[in-house]
């Protein structure tokens, strides 16, 4: 799989640092090989400083393109060209100026929410996260684009819904149109809840509080209906404060947002003047009186509210159907020029299409200026780590090979596979065209990382010192305290699945899924009870093993077992048995095994001091070993984020 950065990597310095001379307005220090070279008159900024080096802005672009592309493809072209297709078909558009100037306002609100409206907090924020202001607003102006162009569309011959006038209305008139004046007093209602009380008993003692919440509330009523001066029994009795403390009157007047309907239906009936009976709402009973009520009919302010929504423009709801509509109808296809890097020059170029959506082309340098926008300074962290691999690799002679490659490729697959899809291939194929993928594309964009990935090992396989502790500590973890070496074989059964039909529901792939593994665990069982006959098991793994690697030598696992590398239930398994005995049928994830000891015998550790040095200093590093070290040697390296990373 060809990479962009070994040939960038090989342009540098010995030292991987570029003249300390060079003048920002000449030409970049690191220039493209003569495979991936553009025309002459074409200049591209530099996005990057690494220690020195300028990165181009096209080929950290370029890397986008190849590490990320296929995954982003289909946000790019069911989100973003889409929705600019359907503005120039409707003949709509939304300026520079016009999206920088809602990025300003979006940016301003969030600085005043999270900040105080200190900007110089969030700029170090940004410092902090290895973002810039620059980057931040043109990734805001590329995402915020398609809602701006989507009002645009939904406001092409819109009619405002006579539901938002309706809401409109009540929200300004009240519910309705009605707006009230009220005097109000609460009698709260509080239902303990005691320990050890049965259902029946809450529902009781709630009952019997509601009644005398109730009976409370009548009496504060027999005191108004009696002439007694609303505002002074509401300071006296009200366990709301708000109306406590304003003599009965809510201080920012009443709104219905928030009532249960009966309770405004019950103050609807009420005419002005007219005290209520106790009315159920809000935890507690409500004593109302009616001061005064302000009719507006709808009909009277429709029209002013139809203009005023117009005005407005389109609302989210209204932009969100546009987009969902134009990304349900959009089909994205991958095209074999998303992964040209070097080699034909045509088909590396920026004009030549590495996607389709809806059978449009979509050229390299459109795709990769958006993922520059989107994507750019969030994948600055992977890129230095790549670069510095690269970097390292080369200065100390370190190199992989395709066969390694796609040998690491093929165990990442399995084990995908294994654990995402129960070991049905049929099932992943189908849950990648689901996304319009491949096996092939994905593998492809899986490669860029495995390289790295690969070169990161070998780098701190390199630098792993193995201590004789190291080696005593793997001598007990791998023998015990009797040191005992086991060699075995095993039959492997996979869990094959007959189909996959693409109309499966998950239920359905989960009952075909358990029935393909009882149908492998039936053969395993049978092997175990032919081995127990008398079979010969090196013959029986011939016959029936679907693990290619072991299958011809009989299901000889190579060298000694090493339970750290099975599950669990392996070692247990053969700890019990004897030379020549087999176990039962053990769940292997996607399979079921049959292992059988081979041989049993004591080992010294004199005997394996050597074996098990070489075996700790070339160990696969784990996932998160490889992880903390691609990040460790990016630590101390420069990094500047130049304008080129965020091109207007």
């Amino acid at each position: 799989m060809p990479s962009l950065l070994p040939l960038l990597i090989a342009l540098l310095p010995a030292l991987g640092r570029a003249p300390a001379a060079q003048s920002p307005d000449e030409p970049p220090a690191v220039q493209h090989p003569p495979a991936v070279q553009h025309p002459p008159a074409v200049q591209h900024p530099p996005a990057l400083r690494i220690d020195g080096v300028e990165v181009p802005a096209d080929v950290y672009a370029r890397w986008l393109v190849l590490n990320i592309g296929e995954r982003q493809a289909r946000i790019f072209g069911s989100e973003f060209h889409v929705v600019e297709r359907e503005a120039r078909a409707q003949g709509v558009d939304v300026t520079d100026e016009e999206c920088a100037r809602r990025v300003d306002q979006d940016l301003q609100e969030r600085i005043e929410k999270a900040f105080g409206g200190r900007k110089a907090d969030w700029l170090a924020e940004l410092e902090r996260t290895r973002r810039t202001e620059a980057g931040v607003r043109f990734q805001r102006e590329v995402e915020l684009r398609p809602h701006a162009l989507a009002e645009r569309i939904v406001a092409i011959d819109r009619v405002v819904p006579e539901h938002k006038i309706v809401r409109d209305w009540e929200f300004r008139y009240g519910r309705k149109g009605r707006r009230y004046d009220l005097s109000m007093t609460k009698v709260l209602v509080v239902v303990p809840s005691e320990d050890g009380q049965t259902r029946e008993a809450w529902r009781a003692r709630r009952d019997e509080v509601i009644e005398e919440g109730r009976q409370k509330a009548l009496s504060i009523r027999a005191r108004i209906a009696g002439g007694e001066d609303f505002g002074r029994v509401a300071r006296e009795t009200s366990d709301d404060p708000e109306t406590r403390d304003h003599r009965g009157v809510p201080p920012r007047g009443f709104s219905h947002f928030g009532w249960p309907p009966r309770f405004l239906d019950a103050l609807e009936e009420l005419e002005v003047g007219q005290v209520s009976e106790p009315l159920y709402a809000r935890g507690g009973w409500w004593i109302i009186r009616v001061n005064d009520v302000h009719v507006t009919p709808l009909d009277s302010v429709r029209d002013a509210l139809r203009v005023r929504l117009e005005q407005q423009g389109p609302e989210p709801d209204e932009v969100a159907m546009v987009l969902e509509r134009l990304r349900e109808d959009a089909k994205v296809r991958i095209l074999p020029a998303m992964y040209e890097d070097g080699g034909d020059p045509e088909l590396a170029g920026p004009s030549q299409p590495v996607l389709e959506v809806d059978g449009e082309p979509v050229a390299r340098s459109t795709f990769a200026r958006w993922l520059v926008a989107v994507q750019g300074e969030s994948m600055i962290q992977r890129f230095l780590e790549d670069f510095v691999i690269e970097r390292e690799a080369r200065q100390a002679g370190i190199t992989v090979t395709q066969p390694e490659i796609d040998e690491r490729l093929r165990l990442q697959l399995e084990m995908r596979i294994a654990e995402g899809h129960k070991g049905s291939r049929q099932a992943w194929h189908t849950f990648l065209a689901l996304r319009d993928r491949t096996e092939e594309s994905f593998t492809r964009a899986l490669a860029q990382r495995v390289r790295t990935d690969l070169l990161a090992e070998k780098l701190l396989l390199r630098d792993r010192r193995v201590t004789p502790a190291d080696v005593e500590r793997a001598y007990a973890a791998e023998y015990g305290t009797d040191g005992e070496r086991v060699e075995a074989r095993w039959i492997i059964v996979l869990n094959r699945l007959e189909i996959v039909d693409p109309e499966w529901t998950r239920e359905d792939l989960v009952r075909a899924l358990s029935a393909a593994s009882e149908r492998a665990r039936t053969v395993a069982a049978d092997v175990v009870v032919r081995a127990r006959s008398g079979e010969d098991f090196a013959d029986l793994a011939r016959q029936h093993s679907d693990d290619e690697r072991t299958r011809a030598a009989g299901g000889r696992i190579p060298g000694r077992f090493r339970p750290d590398a099975y599950p669990e239930t392996f070692g247990a398994a053969l700890a019990k048995l004897k030379v020549g005995e087999v176990t039962e049928p053990l769940d292997y994830g996607n399979a079921w095994a049959v292992l059988q000891v081979v041989a049993r015998r004591r080992v010294a550790l004199e005997e394996v001091r050597e074996e098990l040095a070489a075996e700790l200093a070339t160990r696969r590093p784990s996932g998160a070993q490889v992880n903390a070290h691609r990040n460790a040697l990016t630590q101390g390296v420069e990094l500047e984020l130049l304008p080129g990373l965020a091109p207007r």
